[in-house]
C-alpha cells in the first residue's frame, strides 16, 4: 500500500480557510449544534481546520496529525481558543490513546492505492455514535484510478501518489459491508483558481457553460470532489 506524498507547498503558506474548510464546518454544525467531545483530523497540514473549527467549539479538545514534521512546527505555532495538540504521525500507523467523536479526514484518502486499510483503521477510531467525514477525490461514475506522478518542479522528483479517485459506488459498497451508513455530497468550487505557475501539480479551474468550473492540474487530470460521510447504522 504506498501513500507517499511530499507536495505540501498548498499547506505550508499561512492562509484563510479554504471554500471546502468552510461548507465542512457546516455539515458538521448540522450533525453536532452543540459539541463537546474529541476531535481527529488526519492529514491536518499547518492545523488550519482545527483552528477554524475552534472558534465554533471551544468547549471540544482536538487532535491534528500529519506526518510533515514541518507542518507540525507551524501548527503547533497557531493560537487556538481550545485544547489542541498536534502530532507528527503517519495516517495509518497513529495509535490514539481514546478514541474520538469526530474524525476527519480531508484530501488524504487520495494518496493511497488501496483506500480499504485506511479507511478501515480510520473507523476503529471512532467513539460509538461517532461520525467520520472526508474530503477529497472520487469518481461520480464507476470507475476507479490509481494515479501516480513525477513532479519535475521539484528538484528531487520522485513517483508519488496524491491524484487517486474511487468510484463513488465502490466507497458505497465497501461502507455498507462493514455494516456502516454513508453519503456523499458533491462539492461544487464557487470561484476561480488560477495556474500556479512555479507549481504546476497545483489544481487550477477551467470556465464551463453555465457557470460551471473543471478543476484541474498540470498532470491534465480532472479532479472531482465530494464529501464522504460515514456513521454506525444503528445510531
Amino acid at each position: 500500500m504506498r501513500n507517499l506524498n511530499t507536495q505540501i507547498t498548498a499547506y505550508s503558506a499561512e492562509r484563510s480557510p479554504k471554500a471546502h474548510d468552510k461548507q465542512l464546518l457546516e455539515m458538521i454544525k448540522v450533525d453536532f449544534p452543540s459539541f463537546f467531545g474529541a476531535v481527529l483530523d488526519i492529514g491536518c497540514a499547518a492545523g488550519s481546520f482545527i483552528e477554524l473549527m475552534s472558534h465554533t467549539y471551544p468547549g471540544a479538545t482536538y487532535t491534528g496529525i500529519d506526518i510533515s514534521d514541518g507542518l507540525i512546527a507551524k501548527a503547533l505555532r497557531r493560537q487556538i481558543p481550545a485544547k489542541a495538540e498536534f502530532l507528527v504521525s503517519d495516517a495509518v500507523e497513529f495509535e490514539p490513546v481514546e478514541k474520538f467523536d469526530i474524525v476527519i479526514a480531508s484530501g488524504v484518502l487520495s494518496i493511497f492505492d488501496d483506500f480499504s486499510t485506511p479507511l478501515k483503521k480510520w473507523l476503529t477510531w471512532l467513539k460509538p455514535g461517532g461520525k467520520m467525514y472526508v474530503f477529497g477525490r472520487f469518481n461520480s461514475e464507476n470507475i476507479d484510478t490509481i494515479i501516480f506522478f513525477r513532479n519535475n518542479a521539484y528538484a528531487s522528483a520522485d513517483w508519488e501518489g496524491g491524484l487517486t479517485s474511487y468510484s463513488v459506488r465502490t466507497i458505497l459498497s465497501f461502507v455498507e459491508q462493514l455494516g456502516l451508513k454513508a453519503v456523499f455530497t458533491k462539492f461544487h468550487l464557487p470561484f476561480d483558481l488560477p495556474r500556479d505557475p512555479d507549481d504546476p501539480i497545483r489544481t487550477f479551474t477551467v470556465p464551463l457553460a453555465g457557470g460551471q468550473r473543471m478543476v484541474l492540474n498540470g498532470a491534465n487530470v480532472v479532479a472531482e470532489h465530494h464529501f464522504l460521510k460515514i456513521w454506525s447504522a444503528t445510531i
